[in-house]
């Protein structure tokens, strides 16, 4: 399902994090009013002032605070004094630390100081359309915008609050219609599926999404890592849907009915990733003992625990590759989303499809003394979504955050307990060393696992 970008007020017509001085000038040249979608306040306002301009602007369409700047009789612009910033010496902190204390839900919001001289300043506050209607002043009031500026909305009236009611609703049936896989795996394949969406929705925009240079950009950023993954991660296939690029590794599956490892990209930043979890040769065969001996130091220890008919009967994964090649592909989306400017958080979730009896192998001693203690941790779910789908759940994470934070949880969710993935993770550096990481990844590669 497809959903539209709406149109944005911009009285700068750029980006917040790229408004200079100059950029305020326009408010005073063109007039631009206060109202629906701009508050000026001339000198530094109040908590409760402040809180009911970011509720009315999150409950209704968002908009701008401008601290700094007065307003004429209209309400329109007229003139850039600047605010005492002795009295904020930290303005950005001090309108956070208010935000914090006195709206409920916090909706998201960025702001920037724009220094005047060296004692007055003009701060610039952008909060977006909330999608966790309806927000609430600490006073328990909600606000809308109308042409006058904040406005109480009456407990009485029940058309606006019904409709402050639905937009959650909404964003819940988004993201379920988002969590859908298109390229279904075969019943005798195991795949994680991920979803990374961003927030607010469609408001954010991939620069020169849809130019030349930027596909084959991109399939240079993801197809890079088969320095540290050779022959396994390079995208050999891209192709467009009508928002999105699909990047697929056409020549790895025998089956082309076979899933392989699958992106989409979308226009506004949203990732799909689509990862089968390959078999390990278990039990392994006679002719390729010699050859995966080398290969791995406990496949046999670990297939004479479990016993060769029991071995045949279960899908053994290898921990150390799903978490190679999951972590440094989230990454690299990560750093993309950076790379363009995103900074607002990410809604995420996982499923893993056709995931009956599949068992996690991790190449040390210390995952066998794991085994020998509490059984093999074999999974007896076919299908679990992380977290549970129902009621559009996700987690919410930073950009900036580590992929490594999810593997915890993924190997959990695959039945090995999170307390005993470090003990799992001992012989990761000896699996990366014999990857043969080399030139311009080594570094990045090796330094997504130092901790």
């Amino acid at each position: 399902m497809l959903h539209f970008a709406t149109p944005r007020f911009n009285p700068f017509e750029k980006d917040l994090p790229k408004i200079r001085v100059t950029d305020l000038d326009k408010l005073v040249e063109n007039a631009v009013p206060g109202g629906w979608y701009m508050q000026y306040f001339g000198a530094f306002p109040d908590e409760p002032e402040l809180a009911r301009a970011i509720v009315s602007f999150a409950n209704s369409d968002g908009g701008w605070i401008i601290i700094g700047v007065t307003a004429d009789e209209t309400g329109a612009a007229a003139s850039i004094p600047g605010f005492d910033r002795s009295v904020a010496h930290r303005p950005n902190e001090k309108a956070r630390d208010m935000i914090l204390r006195s709206v409920s839900p916090v909706p998201p919001f960025e702001s920037r100081l724009i220094k005047l001289t060296d004692t007055h300043g003009v701060l610039i506050i952008n909060v977006e359309r909330g999608e966790d209607t309806p927000y609430l002043t600490s006073s328990g009031t909600v606000y809308r915008r109308s042409n006058s500026g904040a406005e109480p909305v009456a407990e009485t009236d029940r058309y606006a609050l019904a409709r402050l009611a639905e937009r959650p609703e909404l964003m819940r049936q988004r993201i379920e219609s988002f969590s859908f896989n298109p390229f279904p795996a075969t019943e005798n394949q195991c795949v994680l599926e991920a979803y990374f969406y961003t927030l607010p929705v469609n408001k954010f925009r991939v620069d020169g999404f849809m130019n030349k240079a930027f596909i084959k950009a991109l399939r240079k950023k993801f197809s890079v890592i088969t320095d540290a993954l050779p022959g396994y991660l390079d995208f050999d296939d891209y192709s467009t849907s009508h928002s999105s690029y699909i990047l697929r590794l056409r020549s790895l599956p025998k089956d082309f009915t076979e899933q392989t490892v699958t992106l989409e990209l979308f226009n506004n930043g949203s990732l799909k990733m689509y990862i089968p979890l390959e078999g390990m040769p278990v039990p392994v065969p006679e002719e390729d003992l010699f050859e995966i001996e080398r290969q791995f130091l406990h496949l046999t220890d670990f297939e004479n625990h479990l016993g060769r008919a029991q071995a045949a009967r279960l899908r053994v994964i290898d921990g150390y590759k799903l978490l190679v090649s999951f972590t440094v592909l989230v990454e690299q989306y990560l750093g993309l989303l950076r790379q363009k400017s995103y900074v607002n958080p990410l809604k995420v979730r996982f499923r893993l499809a056709n995931a009956l009896h599949t068992l996690l192998f991790f190449d040390n001693q210390g995952y066998l003394d794991y085994l020998n203690e509490y059984g093999p941790p074999i999974c007896f779910k076919d299908e679990i979504e992380i977290p549970l789908f129902e009621g559009g759940n996700t987690y919410e994470v930073a950009v900036t955050e580590s992929p490594m934070v999810f593997m915890g949880i993924l190997f959990g969710a695959m039945g090995l307990p999170p307390a005993f993935v470090p003990s799992a993770m001992r012989g990761l550096e000896r699996y990366l060393n014999g990857l043969q990481v080399k030139s311009r990844m080594s570094a990045k590669v090796l330094s997504l696992f130092d901790n």
